[in-house]
């Protein structure tokens, strides 16, 4: 892993050859966590919400955030143990926490801080689920304070 022992709120991964970002996204969410998109339990399509660019001495990275509704909870997913440590749902606070304090994965970070402070939805709590099992998982975000620095 590139930032090991970090979290990552995006799942995702190296693309094939003639893979798309949405077909990387459906694969790999099936590999690492058994989220089958067009199931019972995620049955809409992956919705793009942004094109992202990171760059750091370990990595270039440009990506595709997109949006997958996950309906089931922690106990139906399945975790690739060799990708995934642990998992767990995080509200929107304990996001921001994770942006502030991390450790996170700086480019899943740079997508994250954008999504919060482009979708208002975002900010407004939902029902909150139970928590999982393990260490806290790999996906999880926080919004910026107002005035801060805005990523691009």
């Amino acid at each position: 892993e590139t930032y090991p022992s970090h979290y990552d709120p995006c799942p995702g991964g190296v693309m094939g050859p003639a893979e798309t970002y949405e077909g990387n996204a459906v694969r790999e969410l099936a590999e690492e966590m058994g989220i089958v998109v067009g199931s019972a339990l995620s049955p809409r399509s992956v919705e793009p919400l942004f094109e992202f660019w990171f760059e750091d001495d370990r990595v270039r990275n440009w990506g595709l955030l997109l949006k997958v509704v996950f309906e089931g909870g922690i106990k139906d997913l399945t975790l690739q143990e060799s990708e995934v440590e642990s998992v767990r749902w995080m509200d929107r606070r304990e996001l921001g926490m994770l942006l502030e304090e991390g450790p996170i994965s700086p480019d899943a970070a740079v997508a994250i801080r954008r999504w919060l402070h482009e979708d208002p939805e975002a900010l407004i709590p939902k029902k909150p689920r139970s928590q999982g099992f393990g260490k806290p998982w790999q996906p999880t975000f926080t919004a910026p304070e107002p005035g801060g620095q805005s990523t691009k």
